[in-house]
């Protein structure tokens, strides 16, 4: 259904995102099968409008923004399907303490 203002919805419904992606012509191919689930937000303030599409691995494929698509890692051909998310990281200095 439409979807209103103010409301985030999920889809598992495949739809091309390349025409705002322009995936590399290498990747072009597995836009499809890297695809399992959109999240979209709409607002009644457009530039807090955003779609977040995540791959079958849990991974951020793609986050498209008013602006445009601030994560694209398959858009690069010289890294095909590089990381190129930020991800947090969590050091540990010591090793833990273990009992027994």
């Amino acid at each position: 259904g439409a979807l209103g203002l103010n409301a985030t919805s999920f889809s598992s419904i495949f739809s091309s995102t390349n025409v705002i992606s322009n995936w590399n012509k290498l990747n072009l191919p597995y836009e499809e099968n890297a695809f399992e689930i959109d999240m979209t937000h709409n607002d009644n303030k457009t530039e807090r409008n955003w779609s977040l599409r995540i791959g079958k691995g849990g991974q951020i494929v793609s986050f498209i923004v008013k602006p445009g698509e601030s994560i694209a890692n398959q858009a690069t051909k010289t890294s095909i399907w590089n990381d190129l998310v930020q991800q947090m990281v969590a050091v540990q200095t010591r090793p833990p303490k273990v009992n027994g």
